[in-house]
């Protein structure tokens, strides 16, 4: 199944908004199904990770032996990620999508929710933040920090301290727990408690 088609079927996803195809894209790479790589000059694709092609999840399609990108065009001639359509069930699950859903149920405020999403899932397009968090695509961008996910630095001038937070950067603490599909977090707190805190 391509991502268009994975994006398609809203059954794969349960309840509640799917995501779309770009969110999907993000969710992938983020739990490294994905990546993207250089392909031609100033380009790049998706590619589906090693790790998933020898686990028997998906490959990357290659129809440049096929399809002409003078005849057909790029969009037929291009590489592409598939999944395998009995695999795409256990693949969607490790997104952990609906725990993104669950979580943001129990956020009151839409205040809340997009400090929540910026901190934890800033990997996530600004289109999807802004639907998941009711604000608006603008609100996203400005409250994105300049460099995403990472801490930012100043230069060590005299008595200045050496870490800053950015100008806007969101005051929700790091959770790695909500990394974690709840089921996968119950079956590993058992035995492994002091390993994932």
């Amino acid at each position: 199944m391509t991502i268009q088609e994975i994006a398609n079927r809203s059954d794969l996803w349960g309840e509640g908004p799917s995501p779309d195809k770009e969110t999907i894209y993000r969710l992938l790479e983020e739990n490294c199904w994905l990546e993207r790589a250089p392909f031609g000059r100033e380009q790049s694709r998706w590619f589906v990770t090693d790790k998933a092609v020898e686990g028997g999840y998906g490959q990357t399609v290659d129809p440049s032996n096929l399809h002409s990108f003078t005849i057909s065009g790029p969009k037929k001639s291009f590489p592409f990620p598939v999944f395998y359509e009995d695999k795409v069930l256990g693949v969607v699950w490790t997104l952990g999508w609906d725990a993104i859903l669950d979580h943001l149920k129990t956020l009151a405020t839409q205040k809340e929710r997009l400090a929540w999403l910026m901190a934890q899932h800033s990997y996530l397009p600004n289109k999807a933040i802004a639907g998941l968090s009711g604000a608006n695509v603008r609100t996203v961008e400005r409250k994105r920090p300049q460099n995403v996910g990472c801490q930012l630095y100043t230069e060590k001038t005299s008595n200045a301290p050496k870490k800053v937070d950015g100008p806007r950067a969101s005051k929700v603490p790091y959770d790695p727990k909500a990394h974690i599909h709840p089921i996968l977090l119950s079956l590993l707190s058992g035995a492994n408690d002091k390993d994932i805190e």
